[in-house]
């Protein structure tokens, strides 16, 4: 199973020179489409400045987990799969605006508590990563280096879902100065967890 993401899709963010986390996990999803992946777990391990190619698997792969610049695995129909984006020499030519900031005017955060909800014209994932940097920036600001959306786990996720969701409530832990959990929770059930790493 290998697809070549489809480069009209693809668009640096703002000043961004490499594919915004939030637009890799869009693209996973529209690979899938309508189907809903179980205990997704996603790891981004470096910037992404060219197309990527998808593959996946019914098994792991040393081979391509060793040069993937992300990787992720699932459960989908009882069976878990392992994917790789791959890097190709295609570039990518487009950019587009990203209103992080409106995203950001509009969440309130409560010590360490974050209350996430729907606001038009952004996904779950958009508004998440979002809130998550309004929160890192304003306790440990960005100096001489920058905090990086590391790696997720989803109890499920689907591409509709990503476009409809509830409130969320993002619980904050910090493990060290650069390294922060965020946890997920849907009323009173925990639907996954964000790290993020300043680097």
């Amino acid at each position: 199973m290998k697809k070549e993401i489809e480069s009209h899709f693809l668009q640096y963010r703002g000043k961004r020179n490499y594919l915004h986390s939030t637009d890799i996990l869009q693209q996973i999803l529209k690979y899938f489409f309508e189907r809903e992946l179980k205990h997704f777990e996603i790891f981004f391990r470096k910037p992404i400045r060219n197309v990527p190619k998808v593959m996946v698997f019914k098994k792991y792969s040393s081979k391509y987990d060793k040069i993937s610049f992300t990787s992720f695995n699932f459960i989908m129909s009882k069976v878990k799969y392992f994917g790789y984006l791959i890097i190709t020499k295609k570039k990518i030519l487009k950019r587009k605006e990203y209103a992080e900031n409106l995203i950001q005017s509009k969440i309130k955060i409560n010590r360490k508590i974050l209350n996430i909800f729907k606001i038009k014209g952004f996904d779950f994932i958009e508004i998440v990563s979002a809130s998550i940097m309004k929160y890192l920036k304003k306790n440990s600001p960005e100096k001489d280096k920058k905090w990086y959306f590391a790696k997720m786990y989803l109890e499920n996720i689907s591409y509709k879902k990503n476009n409809n969701f509830n409130r969320i409530r993002i619980k904050v832990s910090n493990l060290s100065d650069k390294i922060y959990n965020f946890e997920l929770f849907e009323k009173k059930s925990k639907i996954g967890v964000i790290t993020f790493i300043k680097k």
